[in-house]
């Protein structure tokens, strides 16, 4: 009998074993899925930030492209402030040869 109550007793420390492993199996399978559900979630969070940079990138080429037809436009006005700088200085050139012109008519 002692065989059959070691045999028996070798039988339950198995059991209690196998629930215990069940248990931790158990466990980790939960802790498996809430792992994946963050993963999920991460994956989310960096889809939404390429995106996102991807609309950033695009705005900074038209700022960048309204800035260059900004410097664009100012070097024209330079240009166009230069030519009248020197077309009222023509202009008062003429104006005083014409003054000294007209002072030559006697009446």
């Amino acid at each position: 009998m002692t065989e059959s109550r070691a045999a028996a007793e070798c039988m339950n420390q198995s059991r209690e074993r196998s629930a215990e492993t069940i248990e931790r199996i158990s466990h980790a399978a939960q802790a498996l899925a809430t792992i994946e559900i963050s993963v999920g979630q991460i994956h989310d969070q960096v889809t939404q930030i390429a995106t996102v940079s991807e609309q950033q990138s695009q705005v900074a080429e038209e700022i960048n492209q309204n800035v260059v037809r900004l410097v664009d436009a100012a070097q024209q006005s330079d240009t166009g402030v230069g030519q009248t700088h020197e077309a009222s200085h023509e202009l008062a050139r003429l104006s005083e040869s014409l003054q000294h012109l007209i002072g030559n008519f006697k009446v």
